[in-house]
C-alpha cells in the first residue's frame, strides 16, 4: 500500500487528470499536481508535530497511507466537475486504490478525507465527529494554508509584477483578481506548532500559518477577509487535535474569535531590554 502511495506523483493517469481539472480551473489559481504535490508535503509537516507532541495520535497506517493519499487525491476530482471536485475526487480515489487491493474499509477512509476536506463541509462537522478523524483535520489545515504567489498563473503573476513597481498592484483588472492579489502577495509560508501559545491547559498549543507578505499588494487583513472560511475550517480542524489555529501575518498574530466570528490581532506583550 506504501508503495502505491509513493507512486501517485508518477502515475500517467492520475498526472492526466490533474492537467485536465487545472485545465478546466484556468479562471482560478493553480490546482495542478504541484499543488497537489504541496499539500502532501504540508500535510505531512503537520503530521510529524501532531506526533512529536501527542504521541499515540496517528497510527502508523495513518502517517503512512491515509493522509498522504488523501492530500494527493484532495483536487483530482476537477477534471470531472470543477464545483463538485471533493465528490467526484471520492469515487476517482475509491476506484483507483480498490482496484490495486488497498483493502476496501481503507480505500473508503481516504475518500471520506476527500469528499469532506472543502471549508463548507467541514464547518459544518460536529467537533466530537471530527476528533475521530485527525487524518482529515490534517489533510484540511495542509490545504488551506498552501498558498503564495507560486499558485498564480504566469501571464497574471507577470501583470501583477508591472502593476506593483507603480503602486497599482491593488486595481481588479480579471475575474478572480482579489484572490491572484492576495496570493502574489504572500512571498514567504510556513506552518509550524508553537507549542507555547497555548489558549488553555487543554491544548498542546497552536498550529501557525506564517507568512509574509508585501502590503503594497495586500494586507493582512484582505487575506483574512477573503479567506476567512477557510481559516475558519482550520481552526475547528486544529481545535478536534488539541491545537488553536493562528495566521501570522508579517509578525503580527490573529486569531478567530468564536463570540464575534471574526479574526482578531492576539494581544502580546514587548519588554523593553537594558
Amino acid at each position: 500500500m506504501v508503495a502505491v502511495v509513493n507512486g501517485l506523483l508518477i502515475d500517467q493517469e492520475l498526472l492526466r487528470l490533474y492537467e485536465a481539472g487545472d485545465r478546466i480551473s484556468r479562471a482560478q489559481t493553480k490546482h495542478d499536481v504541484a499543488h497537489a504535490q504541496a499539500v502532501m508535503f504540508a500535510a505531512q509537516c503537520i503530521q510529524d508535530e501532531v506526533s512529536r507532541l501527542l504521541p499515540g495520535k496517528l497510527s502508523m497506517e495513518s502517517r503512512a497511507v491515509v493522509i498522504p493519499a488523501g492530500a494527493f487525491f484532495h483536487d483530482i476530482g476537477r477534471a470531472v466537475d470543477v464545483d463538485n471536485h471533493a465528490q467526484a475526487g471520492m469515487k476517482i480515489a475509491y476506484d483507483y486504490l480498490t482496484q490495486r487491493n488497498f483493502p476496501q474499509e481503507l480505500a473508503a477512509k481516504i475518500a471520506a478525507v476527500v469528499s469532506c476536506h472543502r471549508s463548507e463541509d467541514l464547518n459544518k462537522t460536529p467537533l466530537e465527529s471530527l476528533k475521530l478523524f485527525p487524518e482529515l483535520a490534517i489533510v484540511v489545515i495542509a490545504d488551506k494554508c498552501v498558498g503564495d504567489e507560486d499558485r498564480v498563473r504566469f501571464w497574471r503573476a507577470l501583470t501583477l509584477s508591472i502593476l506593483s513597481r507603480v503602486g497599482l498592484a491593488k486595481l481588479s483588472l480579471w475575474r478572480n483578481s482579489e484572490h491572484d492579489r492576495v496570493n502574489f502577495a504572500i512571498k514567504d509560508s510556513q506552518i509550524l506548532v508553537d507549542g507555547d501559545d497555548h489558549p488553555s491547559s487543554e491544548n498542546a498549543g497552536a498550529i501557525i500559518l506564517k507568512l509574509k507578505m508585501d502590503t503594497s499588494v495586500a494586507s493582512g487583513e484582505n487575506l483574512l477577509n477573503l479567506y476567512s472560511r477557510r481559516f475558519q475550517a482550520c481552526d475547528w480542524a486544529a481545535k478536534s487535535m488539541g491545537f488553536a489555529f493562528r495566521v501570522e501575518v508579517n509578525g503580527s498574530r490573529y486569531f478567530f474569535d468564536q463570540q464575534s466570528s471574526k479574526w482578531s490581532l492576539k494581544e502580546t506583550f514587548a519588554i523593553t531590554l537594558p
